[in-house]
């Protein structure tokens, strides 16, 4: 990415296939996050919906299967867009403006699929909860609200970031308009996006007092000088030590 932001802001002569090479890693990863967030969305609504018959899953079936739908996505992509690469000037060196239009439109739309499909798992899985809530019934537990309360903010984030900028993306494209235009909005869009990245763990973080203590326990596991620069607060502390002292007495 320094590439592309040498050469967009600075005096520089950018093609397509340096922009492609320099992006590929960007292009991958990218693609992998836009179908990991898809099925981590079904992966949480079938966690809901069919709670018991979720826990006997094959879990390295399971997760094969589930994660082989974004690595044919990623590297499809790549390959069709490395395979119809020209050497053709751009105005903007990025993922998108990297790849030539048809596959670029492919692109689009399978991520707007990919998104869409992320509303409707995590609706539905709002959804279930909030079902199961408005029943009263007595088995809900403190960590279901605050679930309710996450899956609330991780839909208004998504929607406001990757899902309206992918949508607009490929609308834009459909309408035929101007290609300048297009070019402008799609190089643009870009920086929603990025604002989607991992919001599944940064909302979790800023929510979850649990998810902030493992998160801890893990980066100090295996980056020891860090111990110092995200100590666990004693609030969370003390919360995980009262639950392991009710755990020890029942």
């Amino acid at each position: 990415m320094v590439y592309g932001v040498l050469a967009t802001f600075f005096s520089y002569r950018i093609f397509r296939s340096i922009c492609f090479h320099t992006t590929f890693p960007v292009i991958v990863s990218h693609c992998m996050q836009t179908g990991t967030i898809c099925i981590l969305s079904l992966d949480l609504f079938l966690a809901i919906a069919i709670p018991f018959r979720y826990r006997s899953f094959h879990l390295p079936l399971y997760f094969g299967c589930m994660f082989s739908v974004p690595i044919c996505y990623a590297f499809g992509i790549s390959i069709a867009a490395k395979i119809y690469l020209d050497d053709s000037e751009l105005q903007m060196c990025n993922p998108p403006s990297s790849m030539v239009p048809f596959v670029r439109q492919w692109w689009y739309e399978i991520m707007l699929t990919f998104s869409f499909l992320t509303v409707i798992f995590y609706s539905g899985a709002l959804g279930l909860l909030s079902c199961k809530i408005h029943r009263k019934s007595t088995d809900i537990r403190l960590i279901e609200r605050k679930a309710l309360k996450t899956l609330k903010v991780l839909i208004v984030i998504f929607l406001f970031t990757r899902f309206i900028s992918t949508g607009s993306a490929t609308l834009v494209q459909h309408l035929k308009i101007n290609p300048e235009t297009i070019l402008y909005i799609q190089n643009y869009n870009v920086i929603p996006a990025v604002a989607a990245y991992s919001q599944n763990a940064y909302v979790c973080f800023f929510r979850s007092e649990e998810y902030r203590r493992l998160l801890t326990e893990q980066v100090t596991m295996y980056f020891p000088c860090f111990k110092n620069a995200f100590p666990i607060k004693s609030t969370e502390r003390s919360m995980s030590m009262k639950r392991a002292t009710v755990v020890v007495k029942i």
